[in-house]
């Protein structure tokens, strides 16, 4: 392991895996606060995508070097020892935070555009598949929040995972009200005035239905 690039986490009254939590702790609380006060402060995703992947590439920095600290001669496979690397954990663990954050796979490839180490393709794909497959299972995305939390009303509702398992039956409406060809005016009348719907489906006749319509009265 070279120490050389370590040397700017080591402080005289402390460790590199003391200087690693406390980074990784401010930087959250102090990314949480940022990108939640109601302040213009420009783009949303830079200042995120940034704190992100600075926290998950120190958080895979610590995990490196505690791998580092238990497997000091590096890792045997076969005759081939595999000298550990804290670099390549940050890489992936920048990787995996941004992704579970955005719910996006496309941080793989951006990782691997900003470092140049396609070496590291295989293990950061692997940690943002899993890490959105976490995400997914406790909170929706980072942006998906942040509208739920300004209740912006605009948008449409955010559909919750349960809502995969209803189905067609359980919303559709099976007492159907129909306007015929053969309907009088008073049928359609009295038809405008005990039901709520806005829209009807024309249909040729009650007895052979050929087609629908959709006919929109204002009554």
């Amino acid at each position: 392991r070279d120490q050389t690039s370590a040397g700017h986490w080591n402080h005289p009254s402390t460790n590199i895996y003391v200087t690693l939590v406390l980074f990784i702790i401010n930087n959250f609380w102090m990314a949480a606060i940022c990108n939640t006060l109601p302040i213009p402060a420009g783009d949303t995703s830079i200042v995120d995508g940034v704190s992100v992947l600075t926290t998950g590439a120190a958080f895979g920095r610590l995990v490196g070097e505690c791998m580092a600290a238990w497997f000091p001669n590096g890792v045997k496979t076969g005759d081939t020892i595999q000298k550990i690397i804290p670099g390549g954990y940050a890489v992936v663990g920048a990787a995996a935070l941004s992704g579970s954050v955005t719910r996006t796979i496309s941080t793989a490839v951006i990782v691997f555009e900003v470092t140049g180490q396609i070496s590291h393709v295989l293990p950061a794909v692997i940690a943002v598949l899993l890490s959105n497959a976490v995400a997914n299972f406790f909170q929706p995305s980072f942006f998906d929040s942040i509208i739920n939390l300004k209740r912006l009303p605009y948008l449409p509702d955010i559909a919750s995972a349960g809502s995969w398992s209803v189905y067609v039956e359980d919303i559709m409406v099976s007492q159907v009200s129909c306007i015929y060809f053969v309907s009088t005016f008073k049928e359609l009348k009295e038809m405008l005035e005990t039901s709520k719907h806005r829209t009807y489906p024309l249909v040729d006749s009650p007895g052979m239905i050929v087609g629908f319509s959709a006919v929109l009265v204002d009554y």
